[in-house]
């Protein structure tokens, strides 16, 4: 999926699931956001969790075990990702979202994620701009960034 996004009908849900994922390649300029589950959250991710790997190159991507971007309208909680993560030039790389503004709450990550040439690596959240609540979140892995 490449969105979820809510709507003048109501917020997008996503609950109960889980994406086994296998994603690599270079990205196209056009794309900005890359996730195990999807690409950019505006909606309610609830019990939901990845495990495979991303092997992504490109410029100005946010990669996520889960969600690439997580939006400030966007709220996940209580999922997890073990997906092992490695970004060549990425923006942004996190073992669970790679950009956060918005909600995270009892969500961990747990596989290995390694970059080249990012602005921001991190074992949970690439980069944690502010905006929404980040409670009882936990990461259990290796994180390397390569210069």
């Amino acid at each position: 999926m490449a969105e979820n996004v809510s709507s003048s009908g109501g917020v997008a849900r996503i609950t109960n699931s889980h994406a086994d994922i296998n994603l690599r390649g270079q990205m196209n300029s056009d794309i900005r956001n890359a996730g195990g589950l999807v690409g950019s959250n505006r909606g309610v991710i609830a019990n939901a969790s990845s495990t495979g790997t991303i092997s992504l190159a490109a410029a100005n991507l946010n990669i996520g075990g889960l969600v690439g971007e997580n939006t400030g309208a966007g709220s996940i909680t209580n999922s997890s990702s073990s997906t092992h993560i490695s970004g060549s030039q990425a923006r942004r790389i996190g073992g669970l979202v790679g950009s956060n503004l918005g909600s995270l709450t009892n969500s961990h990550a747990s596989g290995e994620v390694t970059g080249n040439g990012t602005e921001a690596i991190g074992g949970l959240v690439g980069k944690n701009q502010g905006g929404g609540d980040r409670q009882q979140l936990f990461q259990q892995q290796r994180v390397r960034p390569v210069w």
